[in-house]
């Protein structure tokens, strides 16, 4: 039960320093999020609830960048942020959690209104932030900073649009959107299971999801970025899997 699971996590607390999970990836990880009423924008990363929602077990130290496509994560920032996040302090990663595919899939959609997309189509639409988002975990498990002792890695999956998209969006679109989201999360699950060990999937669907949009009260308003609600269940999905996947590791 929920007082069992804090118990625990309070004795992992007491036992040493929190792990790190450093969460990397678009506007979704730097916590963008738009006040609908006042159009006034603001940042509320995910990362900044992990330690409370992990009972202290977790540290999250989140690098976001906004507008990033899967490319532009594993080519521009990648390296230049592990470097960083690696030397802000004593404790290096544990934990590493990506998110990223959001801005892919809408840029390759972007002109698909209207128009039936087939399987192969989308096929070719996933294809590339798939094997992009295996080559962030495999830099991420591979380079030096990590001595031997690579994170483990969490692939998130991209979340659902809002439901006010619908409409504008039309039905053609709005159904290849979701079937490019379920076929970008199989690949994921594929590849990572195919590849070594200490790479895993995280589906955010069933956490921020209703039917085949995000939830109402998990939207901030615009469709895609998510509310503070929406942020601490997106922490709470990193935060449950961290301490699950420290449980196994952790010395008896």
């Amino acid at each position: 039960n929920s007082f069992c699971t804090l118990l625990v996590r309070s004795l992992t607390m007491s036992a040493r320093e929190p792990a790190v999970c450093w969460c990397f990836g678009a506007s979704l990880t730097e916590g963008l999020t738009y006040d609908a009423a006042s159009g006034a924008m603001d940042f509320r990363p995910y990362a900044d609830y992990i330690r409370e929602l992990s009972g202290g077990a977790v540290e999250g130290v989140a690098t976001g960048h906004s507008g990033a496509t899967t490319t532009d994560l594993l080519e521009d920032y990648l390296l230049w942020d592990l470097e960083k996040v690696v030397a802000r302090g004593s404790s290096v990663p544990r934990f590493v959690a990506v998110l990223g595919g959001t801005n892919d899939l809408g840029h390759a959609l972007a002109n698909a209104r209207g128009v039936s997309v087939s399987d192969d189509v989308l096929d070719g639409v996933v294809s590339t932030p798939a094997g992009n988002l295996l080559n962030i975990a495999d830099t991420i498990r591979s380079h030096k900073a990590f001595a031997g002792a690579p994170p483990h890695v969490f692939l998130i999956t991209v979340p659902p649009l809002g439901r006010q998209l619908k409409e504008p969006m039309g039905s053609q679109l709005w159904s290849a959107s979701v079937r490019a989201r379920e076929r970008l999360a199989a690949n994921l699950r594929r590849l990572a299971a195919d590849g070594e060990p200490g790479v895993s999937v995280l589906d955010s669907w069933p956490v921020l999801g209703d039917g085949d949009a995000l939830r109402d009260d998990f939207n901030c308003g615009d469709g895609i970025h998510l509310s503070d609600a929406g942020y601490r269940a997106l922490a709470a999905l990193v935060a449950d899997a961290c301490v699950a996947e420290e449980s196994q590791v952790a010395p008896s």
